[in-house]
C-alpha cells in the first residue's frame, strides 16, 4: 500500500511537470550558459510544492530518462506567510528545478 501511494504521488509531480512543460508560462524561463566559447539557452521549468519537514511531509522526484527532463536543483523554504522562519512544524515550500 505505501509503495501504491509512492507511485502515484510520483506520478502526480510528473503529470504536472508535463502540464506545466505544455502550458506555463508563469513558471517557465529561459537561462543562458556558456559552454566552450557559445552561449546555449536552455528553458527551465520550476515547480513548488507545500510539505512540512517536521512532521514528514516531504516530496521526491525520481526522473527516469534525464535526456528528456533533468532536475537541476532541489530546495526547501521553511515558513510561510504567517509563521515563523524555522519553527517546528511550520509549512514550508520544496522547490524543484528542471530543465
Amino acid at each position: 500500500m505505501r509503495n501504491r501511494k509512492r507511485i502515484l504521488a510520483l506520478l502526480f509531480v510528473f503529470l504536472v511537470v508535463i502540464i506545466l512543460c505544455l502550458i506555463g508560462d508563469g513558471l517557465i524561463g529561459t537561462k543562458t550558459y556558456e559552454d566552450d566559447g557559445q552561449k546555449k539557452e536552455v528553458k527551465t521549468y520550476v515547480l513548488e510544492l507545500k510539505g512540512n519537514i517536521t512532521r514528514g511531509y516531504e516530496w521526491e522526484c525520481r526522473i527516469d530518462n534525464e535526456d528528456i527532463l533533468k532536475l537541476k536543483s532541489k530546495e526547501y523554504e521553511e515558513g510561510s506567510k504567517g509563521e515563523e522562519k524555522g519553527s517546528k512544524g511550520a509549512e514550508g515550500t520544496f522547490i524543484f528545478e528542471f530543465e
